[in-house]
């Protein structure tokens, strides 16, 4: 792989990820990697009802806390009903952009050193 560690075990990958970096898997193809996705708060009222990521369905119910913030819990934060926010999400990137997300291996002191960080120069 281009410009890529030695193999390292996936505990010293994640914390690459959680660095800002991107792994790849040994036997993944060029351009295949792992990314941690930047923490973000999204606006419900101005930017959600535009986003072509969500269903209308999953809109419309954000839209619906937004407007009634104490439905599911009468002690919710109107501010908190406001946002949606996305945290620690790991997203894996196919060879043609395609961006899923990545569920995290399990990690244990016996783990295989199958795992690259890139971009290293």
């Amino acid at each position: 792989m281009k410009n890529a560690s030695n193999p390292v075990r996936w505990d010293v990958a994640r914390a690459e990820l959680v660095n800002g970096g991107r792994v790849a898997k040994k036997g993944w193809r060029e351009g295949q990697f792992v990314f941690k996705q930047v923490p973000a708060t999204i606006d419900v009222e101005e930017i959600v009802p535009k986003m072509q990521s969500l269903p209308e369905s999953v809109k419309a119910e954000f839209i619906y806390r937004l407007e009634n913030p104490s439905v599911y819990s009468p002690d919710m934060e109107v501010p908190k009903m406001q946002t949606i926010s996305y945290v620690e999400q790991f997203a894996y990137v196919d060879i043609d952009n395609t961006i899923t997300s990545f569920q995290e291996p399990k990690s244990s002191p016996n783990s295989k050193e199958e795992w690259y960080i890139l971009d290293q120069y």
